[in-house]
């Protein structure tokens, strides 16, 4: 794994890829009203050569999602991500590659939930993340992104928020001989007093 900070030229991937197919979630006036209904239908067309890219509104989304391989999701402005269920993890990735995610705003709102849940065991997964929040402030002890196996991930841009007196990690690494990931200028903001809010090697 590598820590990349500012002063890096490196911006994120979104801007530069365009996918034929793009399909919208909103309240109104969209092709869908949840995220993951959006992620099912764009499953049964989606491939390496056939990208699909969902656009999710404005507002706060309470899901709990499943990434897919070959299907990127971006927020189109202030888009909130959270899952008020138990374990309260709000993205589930497993063997899943060419898939982005930008622009969102993750807070967990369950006690130890994780935004990111990487439980990938091949070596081909790729996921590319940039512009992405993580909110701690509502769930003591959780984790923005926990990469539980092997992993290429490339981060760009996270930004880190933690005002809880619990601890709340960043960005926690299991099974390190295995992981490989690239984490481009973190951006830390109130740090808790016990410790949270980093990044930490397991």
């Amino acid at each position: 794994s590598s820590l990349h900070r500012a002063g890096d030229n490196v911006k994120g991937t979104i801007e530069n890829w365009q996918p034929r197919n793009v399909v919208n979630v909103s309240l109104k006036g969209a092709n869908f009203r949840t995220i993951q209904n959006a992620i099912d239908w764009c499953n049964v067309q989606a491939s390496a050569t056939n990208p699909y890219l969902i656009v999710v509104d404005n507002g706060v989304w309470d899901e709990a999602l499943t990434a897919v391989s070959n299907i990127s999701i971006v927020g189109s402005g202030r888009t909130f991500l959270k899952n008020t269920t138990s374990p309260g993890h709000i993205v589930t990735i497993t063997d899943i590659s060419n898939a982005h995610y930008d622009n969102l705003i993750m807070q967990p709102t369950v006690v130890s939930a994780v935004c990111f849940r990487d439980t990938s065991v091949t070596a081909s997964t790729e996921l590319r993340w940039s512009d992405i929040t993580v909110d701690g402030t509502g769930a003591n002890g959780a984790t923005g992104w926990n990469f539980l196996r092997t992993t290429k991930s490339q981060i760009y841009n996270p930004r880190i928020i933690c005002h809880i007196s619990g601890a709340t990690t960043g960005i926690l690494f299991n099974n390190t001989a295995e992981t490989w990931v690239d984490i481009y200028n973190p951006i830390m903001e109130g740090i808790s007093s016990t410790g949270g809010g980093g990044y930490v090697l397991v």
